[in-house]
């Protein structure tokens, strides 16, 4: 019914609650700023975001076009931003389907498209005019409420408006098929993910707020494509009932891929294979990436998944048992260490040839990274030296008197020449080395450079050179900065990749990238009817497992998997 209101409106008015203290500010920074911004710069309401003219804008610039800087108003903009409208479940749909909006704080009217142009305008400029409204006040999420908040309803309303077949084609590569009872369900399950994030007083609503617009987009066929919302249901049962919905009509089962961290669910007795809704979205879903296919010409593109509730019975293969698990929080003190010595334990040269450093950085970044807004895979080698400079960067970023101690080791880790033979071997030696003498002494070796030689060393070339009672020195700003600029390439590819999840060696040496619960004893599967691997937690000795969450497994994400190179190898599972 909404569907239809909202879709035929000819005019959708929002009214986003009373004055305040902060709406003088608030009107002033959309009604005046950033019209004005517009005309000094020569830029429409709709082309804001395509121009470069917008980003790396400082204060003293807007001063420079005759223009208050838009920081004055940074607290009232705060608060702005914390009005509960922005975060409601179900306004997405009322945005998405308007063919017109208009905007009410009190009385005074907001044009929507100025919203958005300052939403990006804060997004784009993070590091100046963003880097104030965020950390100058003290109002640590800002930039994120209108990134997550208005652009993710501006979104909506993009898709909306361009219609099924703009988003045709990549539904049919997440779904395995082209049938709009495949199209319909990976839209619920995609969108269910991302209201997450939205707040609602029953959570079934992150699920049934979502059917006006699925309908919208997708229309149902058939009474058996449809999906109907039932209040006398528990939120266990809605969630369960969204999810064995989608896989019904939807052959691959990318839902799995959305099932969150361990440590964050909510809702009780929900089968480890249904993702809970109510908690906060994966943000890092490999699945979604488009570019992996580990079961390889045995991924079935017809539906081998059978549900027999609360067990969802899948045919997979396993590749190997976890041994070792490793954190990737960088910044703690034994972080680095940690993560170097996972990697000294494996094979000098990995299974597929590449030497074992090479291994670790492309498992830190799932082997992919965004490049001129499409993913790379593999990704380029000259990230290699993008990960050299990272990893001294996270050093540095240790505040802790410790850090200094394995110093010579990191030096020969990550300045050496991946290609030089046996450079990867002495250096992993001496991490290992370091690590057993620190742990036994507690002590620093006497000719351990200090960090403010090795950043000398790595950001100017120069050659070693001793120097005597190295003290706790700290690298300038220019000079971290300028680390920081070298690494970024790989800091990205990183932060995207390892949002929730540890690194991990299996027994037979092969590493991998696996969700933060992950540990010893957990197995890694390959199924038939998912394009990334998985851990997997066994129950029992009869193949009943709980899922733990999606993997990247290094070398193995594209069919190389020998067991799987014949039908046999797969035997049927159950998920619990």
């Amino acid at each position: 019914m909404m569907d239809k209101i909202y879709s035929k409106a000819a005019e959708i008015i929002v009214w986003l609650g009373r004055e305040s203290k902060d709406t003088d500010g608030v009107v002033w920074l959309h009604n005046h700023f950033i019209p004005k911004l517009r005309d000094k710069l020569g830029i429409q309401p709709h082309g804001f975001q395509e121009s470069d003219a917008v980003r790396d804008l400082e204060p003293y610039h807007c001063q420079e076009l005759g223009l208050d800087s838009p920081t004055l108003h940074a607290q009232s903009y705060a608060e702005f931003c914390q009005r509960s409208w922005f975060s409601r479940v179900w306004i997405v749909q009322e945005i998405a389907m308007a063919s017109r909006i208009k905007l009410i704080i009190g009385n005074a009217p907001l044009a929507w498209w100025d919203m958005l142009n300052l939403a990006y305008l804060i997004q784009a400029n993070r590091a100046s005019i963003g880097h104030f409204f965020k950390t100058k006040l003290r109002v640590p999420n800002l930039s994120a409420a209108p990134n997550l908040d208005v652009a993710r309803l501006h979104q909506a309303q993009i898709l909306c408006h361009k219609g099924r077949e703009s988003i045709r084609f990549t539904f049919q590569q997440l779904a395995g098929s082209n049938t709009n009872g495949a199209f319909r369900a990976i839209f619920l399950i995609m969108y269910a993910n991302q209201n997450r994030i939205c707040k609602c007083t029953d959570e079934r609503d992150k699920i049934y707020a979502i059917l006006g617009t699925l309908n919208y987009m997708f229309p149902p066929e058939t009474e058996n494509e449809c999906f109907y919302p039932c209040y006398d249901h528990t939120i266990e049962t809605v969630f369960s009932e969204a999810v064995c919905w989608s896989m019904r009509h939807a052959p691959l089962l990318l839902t799995l891929s959305f099932v969150e961290e361990r440590s964050r669910r909510k809702v009780k007795n929900l089968p480890s294979w249904v993702p809970d809704f109510s908690t906060n979205p994966c943000f890092s879903v490999l699945a979604l990436r488009g570019i992996y296919n580990a079961p390889g010409d045995h991924l079935s593109t017809t539906i081998v998944t059978t549900i027999s509730f609360p067990a969802l019975k899948t045919p997979g293969v396993s590749l190997d048992t976890i041994v070792a698990t490793v954190g990737l929080d960088l910044q703690v003190v034994g972080g680095v260490e940690c993560v170097l010595s996972l990697c000294a334990n494996l094979n000098q040269t990995y299974h597929n040839g590449e030497n074992r450093l090479e291994a670790l950085w492309r498992t830190m970044i799932a082997n992919n990274c965004v490049v001129n807004g499409g993913v790379v895979c593999p990704a380029p080698r000259s990230l290699a030296h993008s990960f050299q400079t990272w990893i001294l960067s996270r050093v540095m970023l240790c505040k802790a008197r410790p850090i200094y101690q394995d110093a010579q080791a990191l030096f020969l880790a990550i300045n050496g020449q991946f290609e030089k033979s046996g450079a990867i071997e002495v250096a992993a030696k001496q991490v290992c080395g370091t690590l057993e003498t620190l742990a036994a002494t507690n002590e620093t070796p006497p000719d351990m450079p200090s960090l403010e030689e090795i950043k000398h060393l790595v950001c100017f070339g120069d050659g070693y050179k001793k120097v005597e009672n190295p003290g706790p020195t700290y690298p300038s700003a220019s000079v971290f900065n300028n680390l920081l600029q070298r690494s970024a390439e790989f800091d990205k590819a990183f932060g995207y990749a390892a949002h929730e999840r540890c690194l991990y060696m299996t027994r037979e040496g092969f590493i991998g990238l696996g969700p933060l619960s992950t540990k010893p004893s957990d197995q890694v599967w390959i199924l038939q009817a998912a394009k990334v691997p998985f851990t997997l937690r066994p129950m029992d000795k009869y193949g009943r497992f709980n899922l733990v969450g999606e993997t990247y497994v290094h070398g193995f994400m594209n069919g190389e998997f020998a067991g799987a190179g014949t039908p046999q190898g797969w035997m049927e599972i159950d998920l619990v």
